[in-house]
Protein backbone atom coordinates (compact mmCIF):
# COMPACT_ATOMS: atom_id res chain seq x y z
CA UNK A 1 0.00 0.00 0.00
CA UNK A 2 2.79 2.42 0.92
CA UNK A 3 4.47 1.69 -2.43
CA UNK A 4 1.30 2.65 -4.32
CA UNK A 5 0.94 5.86 -2.28
CA UNK A 6 4.59 6.79 -2.88
CA UNK A 7 4.18 6.19 -6.59
CA UNK A 8 1.10 8.43 -6.58
CA UNK A 9 3.08 11.24 -4.97
CA UNK A 10 5.87 10.66 -7.48
CA UNK A 11 3.29 11.13 -10.23
CA UNK A 12 2.35 14.47 -8.68
CA UNK A 13 6.00 15.55 -8.45
CA UNK A 14 6.71 14.55 -12.05
CA UNK A 15 3.55 16.34 -13.21
CA UNK A 16 4.57 19.52 -11.43
CA UNK A 17 8.08 19.45 -12.89
CA UNK A 18 6.88 18.94 -16.46
CA UNK A 19 3.85 21.17 -15.92
CA UNK A 20 5.95 24.15 -14.86
CA UNK A 21 7.92 23.97 -18.10
CA UNK A 22 4.73 23.45 -20.10
CA UNK A 23 3.13 26.55 -18.57
CA UNK A 24 5.94 28.86 -19.71
CA UNK A 25 6.99 27.26 -23.02
CA UNK A 26 4.80 26.41 -26.06
CA UNK A 27 4.07 22.77 -26.93
CA UNK A 28 5.40 21.18 -30.12
CA UNK A 29 2.27 19.07 -30.68
CA UNK A 30 -1.52 19.24 -30.92
CA UNK A 31 -3.69 18.74 -27.85
CA UNK A 32 -4.30 14.96 -28.04
CA UNK A 33 -0.71 14.00 -28.87
CA UNK A 34 0.56 16.52 -26.32
CA UNK A 35 -1.45 14.92 -23.51
CA UNK A 36 -0.45 11.39 -24.51
CA UNK A 37 3.24 12.26 -24.53
CA UNK A 38 2.83 14.18 -21.26
CA UNK A 39 1.29 11.13 -19.55
CA UNK A 40 4.10 8.91 -20.84
CA UNK A 41 6.72 11.38 -19.62
CA UNK A 42 5.06 11.68 -16.19
CA UNK A 43 4.85 7.88 -15.79
CA UNK A 44 8.48 7.34 -16.76
CA UNK A 45 9.55 10.23 -14.54
CA UNK A 46 7.60 8.89 -11.57
CA UNK A 47 9.21 5.47 -12.01
CA UNK A 48 12.61 7.17 -12.10
CA UNK A 49 11.83 9.11 -8.91
CA UNK A 50 10.85 5.91 -7.08
CA UNK A 51 13.91 3.97 -8.29
CA UNK A 52 16.49 6.60 -7.28
CA UNK A 53 14.72 8.09 -4.26
CA UNK A 54 17.24 6.49 -1.89
CA UNK A 55 20.31 7.92 -3.59
CA UNK A 56 20.05 11.68 -3.19
CA UNK A 57 23.52 12.38 -4.57
CA UNK A 58 22.64 11.26 -8.10
CA UNK A 59 18.93 12.07 -7.85
CA UNK A 60 19.19 15.58 -9.28
CA UNK A 61 21.37 14.55 -12.21
CA UNK A 62 19.26 11.53 -13.15
CA UNK A 63 15.94 13.36 -12.84
CA UNK A 64 17.33 16.32 -14.76
CA UNK A 65 18.45 14.00 -17.56
CA UNK A 66 15.12 12.16 -17.76
CA UNK A 67 12.92 15.24 -17.66
CA UNK A 68 15.22 17.26 -19.95
CA UNK A 69 14.79 14.66 -22.69
CA UNK A 70 11.01 14.68 -22.34
CA UNK A 71 10.85 18.48 -22.14
CA UNK A 72 12.90 18.77 -25.30
CA UNK A 73 10.47 16.41 -27.03
CA UNK A 74 7.32 18.05 -25.67
CA UNK A 75 8.11 21.77 -25.71
CA UNK A 76 9.67 24.34 -28.00
CA UNK A 77 12.44 26.67 -26.93
CA UNK A 78 16.19 26.61 -26.21
CA UNK A 79 17.42 23.56 -24.30
CA UNK A 80 19.31 25.58 -21.67
CA UNK A 81 16.11 27.49 -20.83
CA UNK A 82 14.20 24.23 -20.31
CA UNK A 83 16.98 22.99 -18.03
CA UNK A 84 16.68 26.14 -15.90
CA UNK A 85 12.91 25.72 -15.46
CA UNK A 86 13.37 22.04 -14.59
CA UNK A 87 16.08 22.85 -12.06
CA UNK A 88 13.90 25.42 -10.40
CA UNK A 89 11.05 22.90 -10.25
CA UNK A 90 13.48 20.50 -8.52
CA UNK A 91 14.55 23.31 -6.22
CA UNK A 92 10.91 23.87 -5.20
CA UNK A 93 10.46 20.15 -4.44
CA UNK A 94 13.66 19.93 -2.38
CA UNK A 95 12.92 23.10 -0.41
CA UNK A 96 9.37 22.01 0.44
CA UNK A 97 10.67 18.68 1.75
CA UNK A 98 13.42 20.43 3.72
CA UNK A 99 11.02 22.88 5.40
CA UNK A 100 8.60 20.17 6.52
CA UNK A 101 11.39 17.84 7.66
CA UNK A 102 12.87 20.65 9.76
CA UNK A 103 9.48 21.31 11.34
CA UNK A 104 9.10 17.62 12.18
CA UNK A 105 12.60 17.51 13.72
CA UNK A 106 11.56 19.95 16.45
CA UNK A 107 8.45 18.00 17.41
CA UNK A 108 8.49 15.81 20.57
CA UNK A 109 9.85 12.27 20.10
CA UNK A 110 6.53 10.49 20.62
CA UNK A 111 4.88 12.71 18.00
CA UNK A 112 7.63 11.89 15.49
CA UNK A 113 7.19 8.15 16.15
CA UNK A 114 3.45 8.51 15.57
CA UNK A 115 4.06 10.29 12.28
CA UNK A 116 6.49 7.64 11.10
CA UNK A 117 4.33 4.66 12.10
CA UNK A 118 0.93 6.00 11.01
CA UNK A 119 0.45 5.59 7.26
CA UNK A 120 -2.47 8.02 7.15
CA UNK A 121 -0.50 10.76 8.90
CA UNK A 122 2.51 10.11 6.67
CA UNK A 123 0.29 10.41 3.60
CA UNK A 124 -1.12 13.65 4.96
CA UNK A 125 2.39 15.08 5.34
CA UNK A 126 3.24 14.02 1.80
CA UNK A 127 0.07 15.70 0.53
CA UNK A 128 1.06 18.88 2.38
CA UNK A 129 4.52 18.78 0.78
CA UNK A 130 3.05 18.34 -2.72
CA UNK A 131 0.54 21.12 -2.05
CA UNK A 132 3.42 23.44 -1.19
CA UNK A 133 5.18 22.36 -4.38
CA UNK A 134 2.09 23.10 -6.49
CA UNK A 135 1.55 26.52 -4.89
CA UNK A 136 5.22 27.50 -5.25
CA UNK A 137 5.22 26.21 -8.83
CA UNK A 138 2.16 28.33 -9.65
CA UNK A 139 3.83 31.43 -8.21
CA UNK A 140 6.98 30.73 -10.25
CA UNK A 141 4.96 30.26 -13.47
CA UNK A 142 3.09 33.53 -12.86
CA UNK A 143 6.38 35.36 -12.28
CA UNK A 144 8.07 33.94 -15.41
CA UNK A 145 5.05 34.61 -17.62
CA UNK A 146 5.08 38.24 -16.51
CA UNK A 147 8.86 38.52 -16.87
CA UNK A 148 9.19 36.95 -20.35
CA UNK A 149 12.96 36.42 -19.88
CA UNK A 150 15.08 36.81 -23.03
CA UNK A 151 18.77 36.43 -22.25
CA UNK A 152 21.93 35.30 -24.05
CA UNK A 153 22.87 31.64 -23.56
CA UNK A 154 25.82 32.45 -21.26
CA UNK A 155 23.50 33.89 -18.60
CA UNK A 156 21.21 30.85 -18.68
CA UNK A 157 24.14 28.44 -18.33
CA UNK A 158 25.49 30.32 -15.30
CA UNK A 159 22.04 30.28 -13.68
CA UNK A 160 21.68 26.55 -14.45
CA UNK A 161 24.99 25.74 -12.75
CA UNK A 162 24.17 27.89 -9.70
CA UNK A 163 20.77 26.25 -9.25
CA UNK A 164 22.23 22.75 -9.60
CA UNK A 165 24.86 23.51 -6.92
CA UNK A 166 22.16 24.90 -4.62
CA UNK A 167 19.98 21.78 -5.07
CA UNK A 168 22.86 19.39 -4.39
CA UNK A 169 23.92 21.41 -1.35
CA UNK A 170 20.41 21.41 0.12
CA UNK A 171 20.08 17.64 -0.32
CA UNK A 172 23.47 17.09 1.31
CA UNK A 173 22.49 19.32 4.25
CA UNK A 174 19.22 17.40 4.67
CA UNK A 175 21.19 14.15 5.10
CA UNK A 176 23.59 15.77 7.55
CA UNK A 177 20.69 17.29 9.51
CA UNK A 178 18.98 13.89 9.79
CA UNK A 179 22.22 12.38 11.17
CA UNK A 180 22.74 15.19 13.66
CA UNK A 181 19.12 14.92 14.77
CA UNK A 182 19.57 11.22 15.57
CA UNK A 183 22.71 12.02 17.55
CA UNK A 184 20.95 14.97 19.23
CA UNK A 185 23.93 17.12 18.33
CA UNK A 186 24.15 20.79 19.27
CA UNK A 187 25.36 21.55 15.75
CA UNK A 188 21.93 20.78 14.25
CA UNK A 189 20.73 24.37 14.65
CA UNK A 190 23.80 25.72 12.86
CA UNK A 191 23.33 23.33 9.97
CA UNK A 192 19.68 24.33 9.63
CA UNK A 193 20.65 28.02 9.54
CA UNK A 194 23.24 27.35 6.82
CA UNK A 195 20.69 25.30 4.85
CA UNK A 196 18.22 28.18 4.93
CA UNK A 197 20.91 30.60 3.79
CA UNK A 198 21.45 28.33 0.79
CA UNK A 199 17.66 28.23 0.30
CA UNK A 200 17.61 32.04 0.18
CA UNK A 201 20.33 31.93 -2.46
CA UNK A 202 17.87 30.08 -4.69
CA UNK A 203 15.32 32.86 -4.19
CA UNK A 204 18.07 35.36 -5.01
CA UNK A 205 18.71 33.51 -8.31
CA UNK A 206 15.12 34.22 -9.39
CA UNK A 207 15.41 37.83 -8.24
CA UNK A 208 18.72 38.07 -10.06
CA UNK A 209 17.07 36.65 -13.20
CA UNK A 210 14.55 39.49 -13.13
CA UNK A 211 17.27 42.09 -12.68
CA UNK A 212 19.40 40.63 -15.49
CA UNK A 213 16.36 40.66 -17.79
CA UNK A 214 15.70 44.31 -16.92
CA UNK A 215 19.32 45.36 -17.52
CA UNK A 216 19.54 43.35 -20.74
CA UNK A 217 16.27 44.86 -21.98
CA UNK A 218 17.53 48.39 -21.28
CA UNK A 219 20.86 47.59 -22.96
CA UNK A 220 19.02 46.29 -26.01
CA UNK A 221 16.85 49.42 -26.11
CA UNK A 222 19.98 51.58 -25.89
CA UNK A 223 21.66 49.70 -28.73
CA UNK A 224 18.51 50.00 -30.84
CA UNK A 225 18.39 53.73 -30.12
CA UNK A 226 22.01 54.06 -31.23
CA UNK A 227 21.25 52.10 -34.40
CA UNK A 228 18.21 54.26 -35.12
CA UNK A 229 20.30 57.38 -34.55
CA UNK A 230 22.93 56.15 -37.01
CA UNK A 231 20.32 55.33 -39.63
CA UNK A 232 18.63 58.69 -39.09
CA UNK A 233 21.95 60.42 -39.69
CA UNK A 234 22.29 58.49 -42.96
CA UNK A 235 18.82 59.59 -44.08
CA UNK A 236 19.62 63.22 -43.28
CA UNK A 237 22.95 62.86 -45.10
CA UNK A 238 21.19 61.52 -48.23
CA UNK A 239 18.71 64.40 -48.18
CA UNK A 240 21.41 67.03 -47.59
CA UNK A 241 23.54 65.65 -50.42
CA UNK A 242 20.61 65.71 -52.87
CA UNK A 243 19.62 69.22 -51.76
CA UNK A 244 23.20 70.51 -52.07
CA UNK A 245 23.58 69.13 -55.59
CA UNK A 246 20.26 70.63 -56.68
CA UNK A 247 21.19 74.00 -55.18
CA UNK A 248 24.39 73.96 -57.23
CA UNK A 249 22.42 73.38 -60.40
CA UNK A 250 19.89 76.11 -59.55
CA UNK A 251 22.70 78.48 -58.64
CA UNK A 252 24.37 77.95 -62.02
CA UNK A 253 21.19 77.90 -64.12
CA UNK A 254 21.31 81.66 -64.85
CA UNK A 255 24.88 81.33 -66.06
CA UNK A 256 23.94 78.36 -68.25
CA UNK A 257 21.01 80.26 -69.79
CA UNK A 258 23.28 83.24 -70.50
CA UNK A 259 25.79 80.98 -72.26
CA UNK A 260 23.07 79.33 -74.33
CA UNK A 261 21.62 82.71 -75.32
CA UNK A 262 25.05 84.00 -76.37
CA UNK A 263 25.79 80.90 -78.49
CA UNK A 264 22.42 81.23 -80.21
CA UNK A 265 23.09 84.89 -81.02
CA UNK A 266 26.29 83.94 -82.82
CA UNK A 267 24.54 81.01 -84.55
CA UNK A 268 26.50 78.23 -82.85
CA UNK A 269 23.57 75.82 -83.04
CA UNK A 270 25.56 72.60 -82.76
CA UNK A 271 27.42 73.88 -79.73
CA UNK A 272 24.10 74.80 -78.11
CA UNK A 273 22.82 71.25 -78.61
CA UNK A 274 25.94 69.76 -77.05
CA UNK A 275 25.77 72.25 -74.18
CA UNK A 276 22.11 71.50 -73.46
CA UNK A 277 22.77 67.75 -73.68
CA UNK A 278 25.60 67.97 -71.14
CA UNK A 279 23.49 70.16 -68.88
CA UNK A 280 20.64 67.64 -69.06
CA UNK A 281 23.01 64.85 -68.01
CA UNK A 282 24.11 66.88 -65.00
CA UNK A 283 20.50 67.54 -63.96
CA UNK A 284 19.61 63.85 -64.41
CA UNK A 285 22.49 62.96 -62.11
CA UNK A 286 21.35 65.12 -59.22
CA UNK A 287 17.57 65.07 -59.53
CA UNK A 288 15.53 62.86 -57.23
CA UNK A 289 13.51 60.29 -59.16
CA UNK A 290 10.18 59.10 -57.83
CA UNK A 291 11.04 55.40 -57.80
CA UNK A 292 8.76 53.86 -55.19
CA UNK A 293 6.58 56.68 -53.89
CA UNK A 294 8.22 56.40 -50.47
CA UNK A 295 10.50 59.37 -49.83
CA UNK A 296 12.95 57.45 -47.62
CA UNK A 297 13.35 54.57 -50.05
CA UNK A 298 13.63 57.02 -52.96
CA UNK A 299 16.32 59.03 -51.15
CA UNK A 300 18.41 55.91 -50.48
CA UNK A 301 17.99 54.46 -53.98
CA UNK A 302 18.71 57.81 -55.65
CA UNK A 303 21.90 58.09 -53.62
CA UNK A 304 23.04 54.66 -54.81
CA UNK A 305 22.02 55.47 -58.40
CA UNK A 306 24.09 58.65 -58.33
CA UNK A 307 27.06 56.77 -56.91
CA UNK A 308 26.83 54.12 -59.64
CA UNK A 309 26.52 56.75 -62.38
CA UNK A 310 29.61 58.57 -61.11
CA UNK A 311 31.56 55.30 -61.46
CA UNK A 312 29.99 54.28 -64.79
CA UNK A 313 28.18 51.33 -63.22
CA UNK A 314 24.83 50.30 -64.67
CA UNK A 315 22.21 49.80 -61.97
CA UNK A 316 18.75 48.55 -62.98
CA UNK A 317 15.98 48.85 -60.41
CA UNK A 318 12.56 47.22 -60.33
CA UNK A 319 10.55 48.64 -57.42
CA UNK A 320 6.84 48.34 -56.67
CA UNK A 321 4.68 51.28 -55.63
CA UNK A 322 4.99 51.32 -51.82
CA UNK A 323 4.04 54.86 -50.86
CA UNK A 324 1.94 53.66 -47.90
CA UNK A 325 4.56 51.37 -46.36
CA UNK A 326 3.71 50.95 -42.67
CA UNK A 327 7.31 50.74 -41.42
CA UNK A 328 9.30 53.27 -39.45
CA UNK A 329 11.57 55.36 -41.72
CA UNK A 330 14.65 54.54 -39.64
CA UNK A 331 13.89 50.81 -39.87
CA UNK A 332 13.50 51.10 -43.66
CA UNK A 333 16.91 52.75 -43.88
CA UNK A 334 18.48 50.03 -41.70
CA UNK A 335 17.00 47.28 -43.87
CA UNK A 336 18.09 48.76 -47.20
CA UNK A 337 21.56 49.78 -46.02
CA UNK A 338 22.27 46.25 -44.76
CA UNK A 339 21.22 44.35 -47.88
Amino acid sequence: MRTVVNFGFSIVEASVMLGIVGCVLPSRYSKLLKYILFLIAVTVGAIGINIICGNVYVRSFVLLTIFSVFCHILYSGPFHVKVFYLLFAQYICVVSEMILSNIIMFLPGHVINTLLNNAAVGAGISILIKALVIIAGGIFVYYINRLHPKLPIRYWIVLDVILLIIIESLQAFMIVEAGLHEMKSDYLSYMIVIAYIIFLLGIFVIYFLGKICWVYEKQTEYEMAQLRGTELEKIISYQKQATTEMKKVRHDIKKHLTNILYMMEINQTDEVKDYVSNLTDVIDTVKQDNISGNYIIDAILNNHLALCKSKNITLNLSVDEISNLDINAVDVSAILDNL
